[in-house]
């Protein structure tokens, strides 16, 4: 009797460390799923995000997918990627890189699939598992999906991000989320904020916050969460140092009607830390449309001198000086490839930086 207690001993102790050492490094993920142009041949693409303290990220993962209603069958992806992800709002204090065991990497899993049936799809992956989060206390499998309706629309693609995700934030400092994600049919998108979904029971059900905290207020923040449907951005100051969770929808429409949908969840850290970029809210300076498709129009009441865009690792896309004399109105970002930038202009007396979305 005392061997077997012993083995059973270990054997939960070995299932107990690989699922806490594994299990709670998992910040979020998204699945999208586009059409190749020929055969019905239709391209599955995973996107994981690792914490770097976690083990390695698996070479294969898998997406169950089916036609609503019916039996799911599953198809293995393999491992074509894995990149730390930028750091854009805020560097934690002490922070290095992946190679020094802190920060977050993204890991890009895709196959093709032949989908010959008209119908609406539904694909899903459940990883183990949640990261440790403040405002909840379940910590089953991370479960994203995406839908694609080949009936209404067929040789449709889902909708994709082109920003990528922010884990985290500087305690204190006002921030806004970009999450914007773009559609290469040219339909339109719609964002929300949904609950995070957990699928142990068979079927997915929305998760339980902690009080006060829910899926609108997901962070605590001294400023009421603002949220975008047009642009996906969500706008914060928090005020305590926890791990949020934020999960967006993406809704696709064409003509009015429903096509397709992709769900993002991210782990948002809250730290003491460096601000990357200080958005000034500088009253005589306003920058519209964001996102801007073609013109970035300029409503400022003082001259600028010279204004540079940049990418979010620094690269200079595009600048110039203004030696006119003349009030800088606009900015032609039509050439810009799609994306979000930082945009820098400079003045007599100060300067003011900004971010904005190219679409």
């Amino acid at each position: 009797m005392k061997t077997i207690i012993t083995i059973c001993t270990a054997i939960f102790f070995c299932l107990f460390f690989y699922t806490t050492s594994y299990a709670n490094h998992l910040p979020g993920s998204y699945i999208t799923v586009r059409y190749s142009g020929s055969n019905n041949i239709y391209v599955i693409k995973l996107v994981y995000h690792r914490e770097c303290l976690a083990l390695p990220a698996p070479t294969m993962s898998t997406v169950n997918y089916s036609i609503i209603g019916n039996p799911s069958s599953t198809i293995n992806l393999p491992l074509i990627s894995s990149t730390p992800v930028p750091l854009i709002s805020c560097t934690p204090n002490g922070f290095t890189n992946c190679t020094g065991g802190s920060g977050m990497d993204e890991n890009i899993y895709e196959t093709s699939i032949t989908l010959l049936q008209p119908g609406i799809y539904r694909f899903y992956n459940e990883s183990c598992c949640r990261s440790n989060i403040n405002v909840t206390s379940n910590v089953a499998p991370v479960y994203v999906e995406a839908i694609l309706d080949l009936q209404t629309a067929p040789d449709n693609s889902l909708p994709d991000f082109t920003t990528p995700p922010e884990f985290y934030f500087c305690m204190n400092n006002p921030s806004t989320y970009y999450n914007t994600a773009t559609d290469i049919n040219g339909d339109s998108i719609v964002y929300s904020l949904i609950p995070a979904l957990d699928n142990t029971s068979g079927s997915p059900t929305a998760i339980i916050y902690s009080t006060p905290y829910s899926y609108l207020n997901f962070l605590a923040s001294s400023t009421p969460i603002t949220f975008s449907q047009i642009t996906g951005a969500a706008s914060f100051t928090p005020n305590q140092l926890i791990s949020g969770l934020m999960v967006l929808k993406a809704d696709e429409y064409r003509n009015g009607t429903f096509i397709g949908s992709i769900i993002r969840e991210t782990k948002i850290q809250i730290v003491n830390g460096t601000v990357e970029v200080n958005e000034l809210n500088n009253t005589s300076i306003n920058i519209y449309p964001n996102p801007a498709t073609d013109l970035l129009q300029i409503n400022s009441s003082i001259n600028i001198k010279s204004w540079v865009i940049t990418d979010l690792s620094g690269r200079i896309i595009k600048n110039e000086n203004n030696n006119t004399g003349e009030l800088l109105t606009e900015i032609n970002v039509d050439e810009i490839p799609e994306g979000i930038y930082i945009l820098k202009l400079s003045h007599e007396k100060s300067t003011s930086i900004s971010r904005f979305a190219k679409q």
